[in-house]
Protein backbone atom coordinates (compact mmCIF):
# COMPACT_ATOMS: atom_id res chain seq x y z
CA UNK A 1 0.00 0.00 0.00
CA UNK A 2 1.48 3.59 -0.93
CA UNK A 3 1.64 5.77 1.54
CA UNK A 4 3.95 8.57 0.73
CA UNK A 5 4.88 10.06 -2.86
CA UNK A 6 7.36 12.80 -3.56
CA UNK A 7 7.31 14.44 -6.28
CA UNK A 8 5.63 11.30 -8.15
CA UNK A 9 7.57 8.81 -6.59
CA UNK A 10 6.71 6.68 -4.31
CA UNK A 11 9.15 6.68 -0.84
CA UNK A 12 9.61 3.65 2.00
CA UNK A 13 10.27 5.62 5.30
CA UNK A 14 10.71 4.00 8.49
CA UNK A 15 7.97 5.86 10.02
CA UNK A 16 5.96 9.28 9.50
CA UNK A 17 3.97 11.00 11.72
CA UNK A 18 1.23 13.57 10.09
CA UNK A 19 0.47 16.78 11.74
CA UNK A 20 -1.48 20.01 11.37
CA UNK A 21 -0.80 23.20 12.39
CA UNK A 22 -2.78 25.92 12.81
CA UNK A 23 -1.44 29.41 12.12
CA UNK A 24 -2.75 32.44 14.20
CA UNK A 25 -2.80 36.14 13.65
CA UNK A 26 -2.23 38.57 16.16
CA UNK A 27 -3.92 35.90 19.10
CA UNK A 28 -3.57 36.39 22.84
CA UNK A 29 -4.62 37.46 26.06
CA UNK A 30 -6.85 40.59 26.50
CA UNK A 31 -5.89 42.99 29.90
CA UNK A 32 -9.21 40.96 31.66
CA UNK A 33 -7.32 37.27 30.85
CA UNK A 34 -9.34 36.22 28.06
CA UNK A 35 -8.02 34.97 25.09
CA UNK A 36 -8.72 36.44 21.89
CA UNK A 37 -7.69 34.11 19.26
CA UNK A 38 -7.50 35.00 15.50
CA UNK A 39 -7.06 31.49 13.95
CA UNK A 40 -6.37 31.67 10.22
CA UNK A 41 -8.54 30.45 7.68
CA UNK A 42 -4.86 27.96 6.54
CA UNK A 43 -3.33 25.47 8.74
CA UNK A 44 -0.45 23.96 7.46
CA UNK A 45 0.58 19.97 6.63
CA UNK A 46 3.81 18.77 8.35
CA UNK A 47 5.05 15.44 8.05
CA UNK A 48 8.04 14.43 9.69
CA UNK A 49 9.63 10.85 8.37
CA UNK A 50 11.99 8.68 9.54
CA UNK A 51 14.03 6.82 6.91
CA UNK A 52 15.99 3.36 7.70
CA UNK A 53 19.62 3.02 7.82
CA UNK A 54 21.18 3.59 3.96
CA UNK A 55 23.88 2.97 1.57
CA UNK A 56 25.99 5.50 0.47
CA UNK A 57 24.01 5.04 -3.18
CA UNK A 58 20.50 5.12 -1.44
CA UNK A 59 21.45 7.97 1.00
CA UNK A 60 22.54 9.93 -2.19
CA UNK A 61 19.45 9.15 -3.93
CA UNK A 62 17.21 10.08 -0.97
CA UNK A 63 19.02 13.34 -0.29
CA UNK A 64 18.97 14.19 -4.07
CA UNK A 65 15.35 13.77 -3.87
CA UNK A 66 14.97 15.57 -0.70
CA UNK A 67 16.90 18.98 -2.10
CA UNK A 68 14.52 20.71 -3.21
CA UNK A 69 13.00 23.95 -3.35
CA UNK A 70 9.29 22.84 -4.16
CA UNK A 71 8.08 19.30 -3.00
CA UNK A 72 5.02 17.72 -4.26
CA UNK A 73 4.23 15.40 -1.25
CA UNK A 74 1.12 12.93 -1.66
CA UNK A 75 0.12 11.36 1.57
CA UNK A 76 -2.67 10.06 3.42
CA UNK A 77 -3.93 12.88 5.42
CA UNK A 78 -5.65 11.56 9.09
CA UNK A 79 -7.89 14.29 9.69
CA UNK A 80 -9.65 13.64 5.97
CA UNK A 81 -9.14 10.03 5.73
CA UNK A 82 -7.88 10.48 1.94
CA UNK A 83 -4.84 11.07 0.26
CA UNK A 84 -3.73 14.85 -0.63
CA UNK A 85 -1.23 16.28 -2.29
CA UNK A 86 0.18 19.54 -1.18
CA UNK A 87 3.31 21.79 -1.87
CA UNK A 88 6.15 21.34 0.79
CA UNK A 89 9.65 22.34 1.80
CA UNK A 90 11.83 20.47 3.68
CA UNK A 91 13.61 21.24 6.69
CA UNK A 92 17.53 20.31 8.00
CA UNK A 93 19.09 17.18 6.19
CA UNK A 94 21.66 15.08 8.28
CA UNK A 95 23.25 12.43 7.71
CA UNK A 96 25.10 10.56 10.28
CA UNK A 97 27.63 7.36 9.39
CA UNK A 98 27.58 4.15 10.75
CA UNK A 99 30.14 1.94 8.68
CA UNK A 100 33.36 2.85 6.92
CA UNK A 101 35.43 0.04 5.76
CA UNK A 102 38.10 -0.43 3.22
CA UNK A 103 39.11 -3.97 2.49
CA UNK A 104 39.98 -5.96 -1.12
CA UNK A 105 36.40 -5.62 -2.55
CA UNK A 106 36.43 -1.75 -2.13
CA UNK A 107 34.72 0.77 0.29
CA UNK A 108 31.23 0.09 1.88
CA UNK A 109 29.80 3.20 3.43
CA UNK A 110 26.95 2.87 5.90
CA UNK A 111 24.30 5.88 7.11
CA UNK A 112 22.24 5.75 10.11
CA UNK A 113 18.62 6.74 10.51
CA UNK A 114 17.56 9.87 9.87
CA UNK A 115 14.42 12.11 10.11
CA UNK A 116 13.51 15.53 8.46
CA UNK A 117 10.65 17.75 8.65
CA UNK A 118 8.54 18.68 5.08
CA UNK A 119 6.48 21.51 6.17
CA UNK A 120 3.48 23.11 3.49
CA UNK A 121 4.13 26.07 2.03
Amino acid sequence: MKTLSIDGTDVEVKDYQWELDDQDLDSGRNLAGYMERNLLDHSVNKLTLIFPPQNSEDRAKTLQMLHKEHLSCNFLSPISNSYETHDMMHGNLPSSLYWNVQDDLGTEILYQEFQVELVEY
